[in-house]
């Protein structure tokens, strides 16, 4: 019984809230209306400054890729003699333990 109580107080309570909805809607839409279309906005100018900021940042790091870029074309005259004499010592460590490798079996 104390369930069928709660349930039916429960329904009247909803009834009670639309009615007073439907009674008061002419009154809350302007307000309402309003409040959704600050919301949007805001929204709006939210989405434009998160999107200035990735302009920024994916800015930023194509200068940061680029400075990097011509720093490796200023310096290559320097890394690339480097570059290709560490391929050589590389080779010739491979064919040295390879050698000793087939003398070994």
């Amino acid at each position: 019984m104390n369930t069928f109580f709660k349930a039916s107080l429960r329904v009247l309570l909803v009834l009670l809230a639309v009615v007073l909805l439907f009674k008061l809607l002419r009154i809350l839409a302007i307000p309402v209306s309003l409040a959704i279309g600050v919301i949007l906005s805001l929204g709006g100018l939210l989405a434009g400054g998160l999107a200035l900021a990735a302009t920024a940042i994916v800015a930023t790091l194509l200068g940061l890729c680029v400075a990097a870029l011509a720093i490796l074309g200023v310096l290559s005259p320097i890394w690339l003699p480097v570059l290709a004499f560490l391929g050589v010592v590389v080779l010739a460590c491979k064919r040295a333990n390879r050698a000793a490798v087939v003398a070994a079996v």
